[in-house]
């Protein structure tokens, strides 16, 4: 559904298997986690910024529980899985930062790109497509976020944003 561009049917749908996942498995489980992420995805572009605001921030909430062993139904374990998690998670933050951008929350899609851009790191290292992409983003979003007055800035300041930012994770 989600596909064929029908949101409505997909959050219909997406929001019944949310309910038979949370009773199988509880309500911070990583599987519930990936459903809303899905869900944040349909209600974005059904238009609702609000309602993919809160299913991002669920879903960042539990998949950070989930790879900290905090979860009491945990049932990943070991490294190859923690990866997974790790990479559900930046795509998480990702979209979260996508919403809070699209509402003018700058600093906090900086925080949540900061955090994306570590977990990334973590697991692609630095010369990774994702991370330099996952930098591009961080920095066009500081740069949004420091030149709302003077647009001609705007390029500029990406660009330096972008070799800061790759010269810092390089040293790391």
């Amino acid at each position: 559904m989600m596909a064929l561009q029908d949101f409505d049917n997909a959050i219909l749908a997406l929001q019944s298997i949310l309910t038979h996942v949370r009773k199988r498995f509880g309500y911070s489980h990583y599987r519930v986690a990936i459903i809303l992420n899905n869900i944040g995805i349909c209600h974005y572009e059904y238009g609702g910024l609000l309602a993919a605001l809160k299913a991002f921030e669920e879903s960042v909430e539990i998949l950070r529980d989930s790879i900290n062993c905090k979860n009491a139904n945990e049932e990943v374990e070991g490294s190859e899985d923690k990866t997974k998690l790790s990479i559900l998670l930046g795509r998480s933050l990702e979209n979260l930062s996508f919403i809070q951008f699209n509402r003018k929350e700058y600093a906090e899609s900086i925080v949540a790109l900061e955090e994306c851009l570590k977990v990334y790191y973590d697991v692609f290292g630095n010369d990774h497509k994702i991370v330099k992409s996952t930098i591009e983003s961080l920095a066009n979003v500081m740069a949004t976020s420091n030149c709302l007055d003077n647009k001609d800035k705007l390029k500029h300041m990406a660009a330096m944003y972008i070799d800061m930012l790759g010269s810092e994770h390089k040293t790391i």
